[in-house]
Order: C-alpha cells, then structure tokens, then sequence
C-alpha cells in the first residue's frame, strides 16, 4: 500500500493538485517506511510503477531507465553505509537472505521449490487443479504457498481459473501500453502494474485487499477521446458559422 501511496504523491506533484510540501511529506513518509519493510518485491513493484506514471505522464523512456538504474544504485550504496540506522539496511540484508548469501534458508530458492511443485502437480492434473481450500494453498512441505497468482490460480484451481488470471494479466499489459500511446490515465495504469507485478511474487492469490486496488484503478479506466478528423471540424466550423449568421438575421 506505501507503493500505491507512492505513486498517488507523485501523481499530485506531477499534476499540482495537492499542496508540495504535503505531498512531498507524504510520498518521504511512504518511501522510508517501504524501505524499512525489507521487501524486494515491493520496492521493484513500487519502481516499475513510477516509471509507467511518468512515462504514461510523457517522460521519455531513456531518460526513465537511466532513473531507475541510478535511483537502485544509490539507494543499496546509500543503505550499505553502516551510518545508515539498522532499520533502513533492510533491503541489503533482504537481497543477501533472498539470494543465499546468509545463514538463513534463501527465500528465491523457497519460491522456487514452490513453483517445481506446483508445476509438478499441474503436470499431473492440469484440468481440475488440487482445489481451493486452505489445505492445498501450500505448495510445499514448509507449508509456503506458490508466490504467483497466475500459477497459483491454475495449480489450485484448474486450467480455466488459471487461464482467467493469465486474462487478467495480458489486459493489463494492453491497458497499460494503451496510456503510453495515448498519454492517459497515467496514474491508474501504474496502480495496477504495482499491484499484478506485486502478485506475480507474492501470495497474493486470495488476498482481497490487494485486489481492491487492482478493481478501482481498472473501473477508472475509460475511452479515450475521440480523435477529431477534418470532417468533424468542418462540420462543426460549418455549424458555427450557421449559428453566426442566425443571430446577426
């Protein structure tokens, strides 16, 4: 949720539609404290988002991966300084647990033990699924769920619920190219590429909360305007010039 608020502060400067100092004070507040959560997940999530916001806004595509880059490179030098508080190291000492370069079990090789598995069973009954119960949410004998709501819904669920959120996913891929082309909806685009890129490694399958955005940012979503062709503004100048005429009679 930091990253949602996140991305709503940038949306206001951006915009000019809150006070800049407010929400300036907002998006530090968010961003400190996503960082003291220690999670990659997130923080990638929250990053790709940005760079869709401000792409979809009319930045330039360069210019917004060389940020990127800059801003991850500075933040983990920045964070690797042992002047920084403990609480903000989070994120360094994540990517060491995460990639096995600690005493403690490595979190990516535990997701993907939870993926072989998944796909084992898949391969056993790709139809049916295992079903919906709590039971069979772990994938596992740690009892960790599958971290991928796409294959975690066809693990569970069977091909077709599988198949729906794999739906879902490629929709959200077109809508969020559909802003970059027409420069819309910026800000709903980039809540849902927060979100769906957050389920993807994350136990986000049945969490309602994390869906409730997704639902909102999406119902936003609208046509664009319709491009005016020389017909239509002839036929409108032909109007006004009626109009004119009408009332000079």
């Amino acid at each position: 949720m930091s990253a949602i608020a996140i991305l709503i502060c940038t949306y206001a400067l951006l915009k000019n539609v809150a006070p800049v100092p407010l929400a300036a004070a907002i998006l530090t507040i968010n961003v400190l404290g996503l960082i003291t959560t220690g999670s990659l997940s997130s923080m990638a999530a929250a990053l790709l988002g940005v760079i869709i916001l401000l792409y979809a806004h009319g930045f330039r595509v360069v210019r917004l991966i060389l940020l990127g880059l800059v801003v991850a490179l500075l933040l983990g030098w920045v964070l690797s300084s042992p002047l920084v508080p403990e609480s903000l190291r989070g994120p360094v000492q994540r990517f060491y647990q995460v990639t096995g370069q600690t005493e403690n079990i490595s979190t990516l090789d535990i997701r993907i033990q939870t993926y072989n598995a998944a796909w084992d069973s898949i391969e056993r009954d790709p139809f049916l699924g295992k079903g919906l119960g709590e039971t069979n949410a772990a994938a596992i004998e740690l009892g960790t769920v599958v971290h991928n709501f796409v294959l975690r819904g066809w693990y569970q669920g069977g091909i077709l619920l599988g198949a729906a959120f794999a739906a879902i996913l490629v929709a959200a891929i077109f809508a969020v190219l559909t802003a970059f082309r027409t420069r819309q909806h910026a800000l709903a685009t980039g809540v849902i590429a927060v979100m769906l890129s957050f389920g993807l490694t994350s136990a986000f399958f049945e969490q309602i909360y994390y869906w409730l955005p997704v639902i909102v940012a999406w119902a936003t979503l609208g046509r664009p305007p319709k491009k005016v062709t020389m017909g239509h503004r002839a036929e409108r100048g032909s109007s006004l010039l009626h109009s004119a005429g009408a009332r000079s009679r």
